[in-house]
């Protein structure tokens, strides 16, 4: 009786978790720059040598269960939002690309940060 009782709170556990992965996007306050194409923004994981104008900070955020949210934040996914953001802004491109991840309990919390630029 005692293991059917255990395997009922495991099951019940489960249950409760099921599906429980979210994504979350910034939308920028003020648009100086028309839309750009998301995507034609390119991509620089750090900072280019060559001049640019700062339009703005970008930032996607996925939290996922880690037993059944597996595969919810992966890297496209979370570039591809940043690539949304910035062409909101009216960027050519994102630099400085920043990965911050921490788990709590049941959740994992993934961030990406970057900068959105203009090229010259």
């Amino acid at each position: 009786m005692k293991a059917l009782s255990y395997i009922q709170f495991l099951i019940s556990i489960c249950i409760l978790f099921i599906g429980c992965s979210y994504y979350s996007k910034n939308l920028p306050v003020d648009y100086r720059y028309e839309a750009t194409d998301p995507k034609k923004i390119a991509i620089f994981e750090e900072i280019p040598n060559r001049p640019y104008e700062i339009v703005g900070k970008v930032h996607s955020h996925c939290r996922r269960n880690w037993c059944f949210g597996l595969g919810g934040c992966t890297k496209g996914k979370m570039i591809k939002f940043l690539k949304e953001e910035a062409s909101r802004l009216g960027a050519d491109a994102i630099i400085d690309i920043k990965k911050e991840r921490f788990s709590q309990l049941e959740w994992t919390d993934v961030h990406y940060h970057a900068i959105a630029v203009r090229l010259k």
